[in-house]
């Protein structure tokens, strides 16, 4: 009996060692697609899709959201004014992610703004070239996000005050994600986002749980809920444009959401606080 006991605590530390491992090559499966992070990835996490990952997309928001918040602290501590230090702050997590979602975001402003008809509307986006709509959604999105982090955080002093909304703002945009690639088809039968293939509304439900505990944890009931709650009715409104305007989601639909995510997110927090 001993030794069974035993054989059955080892499958078991097995087993627990196993799932710590899948879910670590996932968290890195996420960091390396929505971030520039040089980070190594073994075959069997390469042949994992992003999909079966999905649900760790709002932890990435965690890990962007601590570094913004950390040039914010270092630039209001050497005397930098308030706007300037949130563009900085900004700035860091723009290069963090390689300005990812914000390329999305413009490609979605120029195809739905200057295209007539979904192909032609598909082919503006797949241009890498930046037109008008593009230029100006860009524009918007950074003034948005700037005097709404820099107007939220001026009254706060600590660094963990500052990392509670930039992880909460991070995490809501991404942790919304998973939703719209679990309930839109693909707008298209190549790209970047076919590659990330769909998760299940499973995966999707538990992005946003853990999105929403986290806005908990960080900004309390009141705030954090309301700000998931209503970034996702943006984030919705969004998707049932791209729906009827070009069919489903593409992966610069997906970086427009984000985007949206983020900015209602942060404009309900600065209410809220």
């Amino acid at each position: 009996m001993k030794v069974w006991l035993q054989r059955m605590q080892f499958g078991r530390n097995m087993v627990k060692n196993r799932e710590a491992t899948l879910r670590w090559n996932d968290l890195k499966l996420c960091l390396v697609f929505l971030t520039r992070l040089p980070l190594h990835l073994d075959t069997a996490t390469q042949n994992r899709s992003l999909a079966q990952a999905a649900t760790l997309f709002p932890v990435v928001g965690i890990f962007v959201g601590l570094v913004g918040a950390f040039m914010l602290f270092m630039a209001r501590t050497v005397g930098i004014p308030e706007l300037a230090a949130a563009a900085l702050c900004l700035t860091a997590t723009i290069l963090l992610t390689g300005a990812l979602h914000e390329d999305g975001l413009a490609d979605v402003a120029d195809g739905f703004g200057g295209g007539l008809g979904k192909a032609r509307k598909l082919e503006i986006m797949r241009d890498s070239r930046i037109g008008s709509y593009g230029v100006l959604a860009i524009g918007l999105s950074l003034i948005l996000r700037v005097t709404l982090i820099a107007g939220i955080t001026g009254h706060l002093e600590s660094f963990w005050e500052l990392a509670g909304v930039l992880v909460t703002m991070h995490a809501i945009g991404r942790g919304l994600l998973p939703a719209v690639m679990a309930v839109l088809p693909l707008a298209r039968s190549n790209g970047l986002a076919v590659h990330a293939d769909r998760p299940s509304g499973r995966k999707a439900a538990f992005a946003f749980i853990i999105s929403l505990l986290i806005a908990v944890i960080c900004l309390g009931p009141a705030a954090g809920i309301s700000g998931i709650f209503t970034a996702a009715i943006a984030v919705a409104a969004m998707a049932w444009l791209a729906r009827r305007l070009i069919g489903g989601y593409t992966g610069d639909v997906l970086g427009a959401s984000e985007q949206i995510g983020e900015i209602v997110a942060l404009a309900v927090i600065a209410v809220m606080l």
